[in-house]
């Protein structure tokens, strides 16, 4: 799917050199283990310029699919910010669409009453 979506445009030229073979490949990875199961989570994740939110990690690590990413160390050298890994990304989307669409088919729960004391 990665290649359909870079043939067709939907993956924007990034900045840095390198980086597109880079996403293309973490995309790649993703379709073929099966994290990735929709052409819409497949096209998001080949625009999302991953690289931009790893600042001083460099493209390499920043298109790691079962790499997490911390891209903001405090003065102390903890974390203060971090960036799951794409593959969990991934099962999160699609979760979240797998339980919309259930809950989409559900008709509204009634409102609770409060009882009166």
């Amino acid at each position: 799917m990665a290649t359909r979506a870079l043939s067709q445009g939907l993956m924007p030229e990034p900045a840095e050199p390198g980086t597109r073979e880079l996403q293309a490949e973490m995309v790649t990875a993703l379709v073929d283990r099966g994290t990735i199961t929709s052409a819409e989570v497949e096209t998001a994740f080949g625009a999302v310029p991953r690289h931009r939110f790893a600042r001083g990690l460099g493209p390499t690590r920043a298109y790691l699919a079962e790499g997490a990413i911390a891209p903001h160390i405090g003065p102390d050298g903890v974390s203060v910010s971090s960036s799951s890994a794409p593959s969990i990304m991934a099962v999160t989307v699609r979760a979240s669409r797998a339980g919309r669409l259930a809950t989409s088919s559900r008709s509204a729960p009634e409102p609770a009453t409060i009882p009166q004391s």
